[in-house]
This record gives C-alpha cells, sequence and structure tokens, in this order.
C-alpha cells in the first residue's frame, strides 16, 4: 500500500512531537516578548531557545555591541559551555521520503492483500454468512405484527404473488415484518446489499490496520531521531534540528536587526 497518503498525517506529527506551532515568524515579531513570537514554550527545544535568548540578553543588558565579533564568540562559548553538544555523535536528518519507502515495504510485507484479493474474499466469507432460504426446505421465522414478535416454523413455499411475503407453511408473512436478520434469507436485494456492507467493511478494516500499522512505525521512527538528536545536544528550532551555536547566532541577528532598527522608530 501506498503511504503517500500518509504524508499530511506525516507532518501533524511531526509538529506534535516537535511542537511547531510558531505564532509568525521570530524575526519580524520585533515587539515581541521573546524569540519564540511570545507563544509559551511547550517543548524542551522551546526552553533551551529561551535560556540561550537570555544569554544574549544578557549581553545587551550590558550594552555590549553584539555585532562584535568578540562579543559574538563570547556568547557561543557561553552558550557552548550551558548546551554542551557531543560533537562526536552526527546529526540525524529527518528523511520523509525514505521513511515512507521504508514503511511502505514493511506494511506491504505484514499486510499483503490487495484490494482486489480482500474483495474476493471477503465475497467468499459474505456467501457463507448469508445464505438465502431455499424453496422447499424447513425453516424457523421470527417476525413481528405489531407491538407483537411471533415465531412460526415451516416448510418455505416461496413468496406472495406480489414478492411482497413469504409464505411459510401456511402462514404469509409480509416482507415488511421481517426484521434484518431474517429478512437477509428471503429478500435477494437485501441480500445483496448486505453481502456489498460486508465486503466493504472488511476491506476498510484491513486497510485501516494496515494504515494504523504503518502511522505507529513512523512515529516511532520521527521519536527515535527526535530522542537521538535530543540527546547528542541539539535543539529543534524553526522547523529544523539546529546546534546550540546556530540557534545563538539566529537570536543575535534578530536583535541586532532590532538595535539596527531601534533608532528608525523612536
Amino acid at each position: 500500500m501506498c503511504i503517500k497518503k500518509f504524508r499530511v498525517f506525516i507532518f501533524v506529527v511531526l509538529s506534535a512531537c516537535f511542537v511547531l506551532a510558531f505564532a509568525g515568524n521570530a524575526f519580524s515579531a520585533n515587539n515581541k516578548s521573546n524569540i519564540l513570537g511570545g507563544r509559551k514554550p511547550k517543548s524542551e527545544s522551546d526552553i533551551a531557545i529561551l535560556e540561550i535568548e537570555k544569554i544574549v540578553l544578557s549581553f545587551i543588558q550590558e550594552k555590549q555591541d553584539i555585532t562584535d565579533s568578540n562579543v559574538q564568540n563570547a556568547i557561543v562559548q557561553q552558550v557552548e559551555s550551558s548546551f554542551p553538544l557531543d560533537k562526536d555523535s552526527e546529526l540525524e536528518k529527518l528523511n520523509l521520503a525514505e521513511i515512507e519507502k521504508k514503511v511502505d515495504l514493511e506494511a506491504d510485507k505484514k499486510y499483503p492483500c490487495t484490494r482486489e484479493e480482500l474483495k474476493k474474499k471477503s465475497a467468499i466469507e459474505a456467501d457463507k454468512i448469508y445464505d438465502i432460504a431455499k424453496i422447499n426446505t424447513e425453516v424457523t421465522v421470527e417476525f413481528r405484527q405489531g407491538p407483537y414478535i411471533h415465531k412460526v416454523t415451516g416448510i418455505f413455499r416461496g413468496f406472495t404473488f406480489r414478492n411482497d411475503g413469504i409464505r411459510v407453511g401456511r402462514t404469509i408473512i409480509p416482507l415488511i415484518d421481517l426484521p434484518p436478520k431474517e429478512k437477509v434469507r428471503f429478500d435477494k436485494v437485501f441480500l445483496q446489499q448486505k453481502k456489498k456492507e460486508y465486503i466493504k467493511k472488511c476491506i476498510t478494516e484491513y486497510l485501516s490496520k494496515k494504515e494504523e500499522s504503518a502511522i505507529k512505525h513512523i512515529k516511532s521512527l520521527v521519536d527515535a531521531i527526535t530522542k537521538k538528536n535530543k540527546d547528542t545536544g541539539y535543539v529543534y528550532a524553526w522547523n529544523k534540528w539546529r546546534s546550540p551555536e546556530d540557534v545563538a547566532k539566529i537570536i543575535m541577528k534578530h536583535y541586532a536587526r532590532q538595535q539596527r532598527d531601534q533608532p528608525a522608530n523612536n
């Protein structure tokens, strides 16, 4: 089964895992209270971003010029000290295409039936479950008339002249009085409808299990990448994993522009 239809879900999963809800562009949020655009932190990476921002702001509060290379190096050193990065461990990149391909292959192995195969298989099952009553055989039929439920046993003699009822022994039972479980044994149109419903249900349930399995697998792979990168010391900031140093540089650039534009705003 093609996993392409999971693409939308994948992005939803990633959003949930990495907490990508970003209230506006941080670089244009000069009037916001923090680099997250004014929103509250929702993940460990968010907290790390705010802590790195505090380090940058501490230099600004000391009236230091964060466009100066020496100041920037000092900031980076402090950030690297507070957020050590395991440089021996490489950043695990999130390749959605590769994840989809891998999950696709494994899902097909676990759930190999095609839609056409499912249709044939469930049709055979439906024929066994929904079997129409044969004329001149003994049947027991339950039916409702008004508030009362009746049961009659006798030889099924066939249908009435207008095909709107059945004859069981000497009893004539209108089809409208038959509950679904009995009607399916005598009404061919209703029988075919129930078979179609059963086949559709079987196909849907099978494909749903396949999809759920793939979704869980995708999430497990994403979670593994998330954990590895987080344990290594990377920070998920602005839709990608970044080193604490890179996060600091982005924040410095943001506040440097703030400082540069400040006189124009006065």
